[in-house]
Order: structure tokens, then sequence, then C-alpha cells
């Protein structure tokens, strides 16, 4: 399911169609998909009708994510797809955290610690909580 709330720059699809590769006929073979189900549960069977539409689904998704990390490279003035569109693509519109990159956000839950700060800010601070014990 596509949803219409997606983070989308404000760029030209004219560039999308441009940086995109269309040449590549799908992401994942069926046989790579059987054997991708087959890792997860040895005894699994899928029907041809469904093996097909899980085919589409990962294209429609390589697609998307493709399109979109462009839009995003235009958007940044970049002339080159980066990791770090992709990234940036793949945390804001699935979630998905890529292993090996460094989120730039806080992740939720995260302790804040605080920071060195001045000295005379601590001070303060420590002022205020003495008072109010």
């Amino acid at each position: 399911k596509i949803e219409s709330t997606r983070w989308l720059p404000s760029t030209s699809p004219r560039f999308a169609r441009a940086c995109c590769w269309r040449t590549m006929s799908e992401a994942l073979s069926k046989q790579q998909l059987l054997d991708l189900a087959k890792q997860v549960d040895p005894n699994v069977e899928i029907d041809d009708d469904v093996a097909n539409v899980l085919l589409d689904l990962a294209d429609q998704f390589v697609e998307e994510v493709t399109v979109v990390s462009c839009q995003l490279a235009k958007h940044r003035g970049g002339d080159r797809l980066e990791a770090r569109d992709l990234k940036l693509c793949l945390e804001k519109n699935y979630d998905i955290r890529a292993p090996g990159f460094v989120s730039t956000e806080t992740k939720p839950g995260a302790v804040k610690r605080p920071g060195t700060g001045n000295d005379a800010h601590r001070q303060r601070v420590e002022k205020v909580r003495r008072t109010n014990l």
C-alpha cells in the first residue's frame, strides 16, 4: 500500500525520470524470491500468482525509492545520487534505518545527555535546584 503522505521535496519529476535507471526489469528474480522464502521457512510453498504479486511489489518499492532519492539529490543541488539520499528516503518514507549509517536524528527513547555547556549556566541551574529542595 502506497501512502499519499510520503515526504517528497518539491522538485521536477522530469529530473527523477532522467536520473533513475529504468532498464532493470525486476529487482528480484522469482528464484531469488523463492530462495529467500525458504530461508525464512523451509516448508513454505508460494503460488505463482503470489510470487508475481510479490515481485511486482518489490519492483515498485525499488522504483519509488530510486525516484524519490533522485528527487532528494536534485533538491540538495547534487548531480549524483548518494547514499545519504537513499538513507533519507528510507528513513522518512518507510521508517527503515540502513545499517552502517549514523542517523542525524535523535532516536525515540534515547536519553539526551547534558552537554558541557558553560559554567555560568550550570551554576545557575544548580542554584535553582538547591532553592527548590
